[in-house]
């Protein structure tokens, strides 16, 4: 890395004084040039191969019904949970790193190739918003006065309709939320004695099969696993037009 000379940067803070947030996790990635050779990762697959007497999937049959523990979810239950809960504060920035397939599996110089770019990838946390004030608002309806009498009828529907506003703020704070922004994933189909160098700096060429391609996505992670009413993993974007050349 020419700028830091750092290839990986992690940062760790518990309780940070500046971050309203428990953990504080920051990562900063450089960009990698991953080359494919075939004879390496040939090797590699006979080494990670396991024995024929493990028997995986029983053992990760057994690990998950061992897990599985069903529960209702409830209002209690979800402010208890977030009064409780333990902010962590995620920030990842991946430089664009790219992947080359040489032809025959055996790279060479100007050889034929195909030049797969990752793209650059940042995630930021985003915070949940407070609760207090919708739960104070249940705690101590407000009632109006007329004339000689109470509208009762009036009050409860807003005493419904706020404890159903606070039952679905708790269940979206129990939910992590994260931004996700994935830019310049690119694909080129570079040809022999091809700069692919200069192909990867521009925005379109005859080479190109995908052109530079973003997206931004928006990920939120359970943290009750146990509950079956609240899906694990929500995940909300846009994939925008593109078009692959062959």
């Amino acid at each position: 890395h020419k700028g830091s000379g750092r290839l990986l940067l992690i940062d760790l803070q518990k309780n940070p004084l500046d971050r309203h947030a428990d953990l504080c996790i920051c990562v900063h990635a450089d960009s990698l040039q991953f080359f494919y050779d075939a004879w390496t990762i040939n090797k590699i697959v006979c080494f990670l191969k396991p024995p024929k007497y493990i028997r995986l999937h029983e053992l990760s049959s057994q690990v998950l019904s061992s897990l599985e523990d069903v529960k209702q979810v409830t209002v209690s239950g979800l402010r208890h949970h977030s009064a409780r809960r333990i902010y962590t504060e995620l920030m990842v920035d991946v430089k664009p790193s790219y992947f080359i397939l040489p032809d025959a599996g055996v790279y060479r110089n100007n050889c034929r190739l195909l030049l797969v770019d990752l793209g650059s990838l940042t995630l930021h946390f985003v915070p949940n918003q407070p609760l207090l004030e919708n739960v104070s608002r249940i705690r101590q309806p407000k009632l109006i006065e007329k004339t000689g009498a109470m509208e009762d009828s009036t009050n409860s529907q807003r005493i419904r309709a706020a404890l159903k506003a606070t039952f679905d703020e708790l269940k979206e704070s129990a939910y992590d939320k994260y931004d996700i922004i994935v830019s310049s994933v690119q694909m080129i189909m570079v040809e022999e004695n091809e700069d692919w160098r200069a192909l990867r700096t521009k925005d379109q060429s005859p080479s190109h099969i995908l052109r530079p391609l973003g997206i931004t996505l928006t990920l939120k992670r359970c943290l009750l696993h146990s509950d079956t009413n609240l899906p694990e993993i929500l995940l909300d974007g846009c994939l925008p037009l593109f078009r692959v050349a062959l």
